[in-house]
C-alpha cells in the first residue's frame, strides 16, 4: 500500500508545479527535471547500520533491525529497535548500474535490491531495460 501512496503523492506533486506553471505564464522547460522524468527515478536506500541497496520504488522507512543475522540457531531479538532508512533520488540508469554490477554481490544489502525475475524480464517488466 505505501507505494501506491508514495505514486499518487508524486502524481499530485507533479500536477501542482504543472498547474502553477500554466497559471504564471512560464515554459514547461522552467520545471524541475523530477517532474519531467518522475518515471525515470529510482533511490538509494541507505540504512544506519550501513547497508546501501537501490529501488525503483521509494525506499521505506525503517528496517527490521538485524534481519540479516537471524536464523534458526539465534533469534531475532524482539526488542531491538528499527534501523532508519535514507532515501536519495538518483537516475534510473544509476541505480540499474549499481544492482548489476559485478562487485555488488559484495555491497552490504545488495540482497535487498530490487532485482527483476525471470519471468518480469520475459513479460517486458524490467525497469532496467
Amino acid at each position: 500500500m505505501r507505494p501506491l501512496y508514495a505514486l499518487c503523492a508524486l502524481t499530485i506533486l507533479l500536477a501542482t508545479q504543472l498547474l502553477q506553471a500554466s497559471d504564471t505564464g512560464e515554459p514547461n522547460s522552467a520545471l524541475p527535471l523530477a517532474a519531467a522524468n518522475a518515471s525515470d527515478l529510482s533511490y538509494e536506500c541507505d540504512a544506519a547500520d550501513g547497508e546501501v541497496f537501490y529501488q525503483h520504488l521509494p525506499c521505506p522507512d525503517t528496517l527490521p533491525a538485524n534481519s540479516a543475522d537471524c536464523s534458526r540457531r539465534v533469534p531475532c531479538d524482539a526488542n531491538a529497535a528499527p534501523v532508519p532508512v535514507v532515501s536519495t533520488q538518483i537516475p534510473r540508469e544509476q541505480a540499474c548500474r549499481e544492482i548489476n554490477r559485478a562487485g555488488a554481490i559484495g555491497r552490504k544489502g545488495h540482497e535487498r535490491d530490487a532485482i527483476a525475475s525471470t519471468y518480469d524480464k520475459n513479460l517486458g517488466r524490467d525497469p532496467c531495460r
